[in-house]
């Protein structure tokens, strides 16, 4: 899938005819370590046009989650039991630049997940604790409603 903001296309069949046209010159696409390849000898779907440039897009083939706007790769899951029943995971933020999509390899934050009736909720932070904070304050505003009904209901049967 191409990045719609830096293409200079929008559509598959844009791009599809911006190869094509680009297959009857000499044209070339150009790798992360700047090596030229030509653009013939690539499928359609292993390049992109981005900044006037064939490049060709790197493999990533790690599953991703995403989780409030952001894409994460999941690496191990963190053995904490708590109270509350919520799952954690060392996890990094994906980027993605001209050539495709990248991970260092290395967690640098903490996914946090629960599951509910209808899906699981997730969040994100620099830590367990922030993940655990923002997860809880989403599982509050997904609920707020079922809350502020409870306690009007407990505060009815105290009079």
């Amino acid at each position: 899938m191409f990045n719609e903001l830096v293409t200079a296309y929008k559509t598959e069949q844009e791009k599809k005819k911006l190869y094509e046209c680009a297959l009857i010159g000499d044209a070339y696409a150009i790798d992360e370590k700047n090596v030229k390849h030509p653009l013939m000898s690539l499928p359609l779907d292993k390049v992109d046009f981005i900044g006037g440039l064939w490049r060709v897009q790197r493999i990533f083939d790690k599953q991703t989650q995403f989780v409030r706007g952001k894409e994460f790769v999941l690496y191990d899951k963190i053995n904490k039991q708590e109270k509350n029943l919520f799952e954690y995971y060392n996890a990094e933020v994906v980027g993605n630049n001209c050539y495709g999509k990248w991970v260092f390899g290395t967690p640098d934050c903490v996914v946090a997940k629960y599951d509910t009736g209808n899906g699981p909720l997730w969040s994100y932070g620099a830590t367990l604790e922030q993940a655990r904070a923002f997860l809880g304050i989403a599982l509050f505003d997904k609920h707020i409603d079922l809350i502020h009904a409870t306690e009007r209901k407990n505060m009815q049967t105290q009079k």
